[in-house]
């Protein structure tokens, strides 16, 4: 009968998938388990379930996209691009949201997520292009990705040793955020 579940599945309360949820979340976002490795594992503990379902309930709980959509980082790179040919001389960081917390991309990961792609259209025979800015600012602004410049300090770090002279150590380089602007105020002149 369309529609309806399989022989070996069922129908679970809320509750009962609410049980399993940390378990999950762990297998599926820490351990990047697939759904179907996951509905075997959780039938193996008597939650017959199978890997359709399990989506269903990663979508429900906002967990369903563990990678970054390649129309995501063409945007960015194209975004990045335009930043590049009005001078800025900073190194630009993009903050990705995902599931749990935020993630920081850089040019060299963009660039060579962009590349993938290009390789994949190459395959196929088809054209490889950038968004327009326009249409990038869209894209990102939809996502919550937003972007910050970012420029390397080296700082000095001043201490006192055990009888109370001065010591002076150069620290390994770090970024230093210049400024974090929203997607829309990049793209605006």
């Amino acid at each position: 009968m369309k529609g309806s579940p399989n022989a070996t599945t069922k129908l679970h309360p809320r509750r009962s998938w609410n049980r399993w949820r940390d378990t999950i979340g762990h297998l599926y976002l820490d351990e990047n388990w697939t759904m179907p490795e996951i509905a075997t594992h959780l039938t193996s503990y008597g939650m017959v379930c199978n890997h359709r379902q399990i989506k269903n309930r990663l979508k429900d709980w906002g967990w369903e996209l563990k990678k970054t959509p390649t129309r995501h980082y063409l945007a960015m790179m194209a975004v990045a691009e335009e930043m590049r040919k009005d001078g800025d001389d900073d190194d630009i960081v993009f903050r990705v949201p995902k599931r749990r917390s935020t993630e920081h991309y850089d040019l060299k990961r963009v660039s060579r997520a962009c590349l993938r792609a290009k390789k994949r259209l190459d395959e196929v025979q088809k054209d490889f292009a950038l968004p327009s800015v326009e249409d990038a600012r869209l894209v990102l602004e939809d996502a919550g990705i937003t972007a910050d410049f970012v420029r390397m300090s080296t700082a000095l770090e001043v201490s006192r040793d055990s009888e109370g002279r001065l010591m002076v150590e150069d620290s390994p380089p770090t970024a230093v955020r210049r400024s974090v602007l929203r997607i829309d105020e990049l793209c605006t002149s």
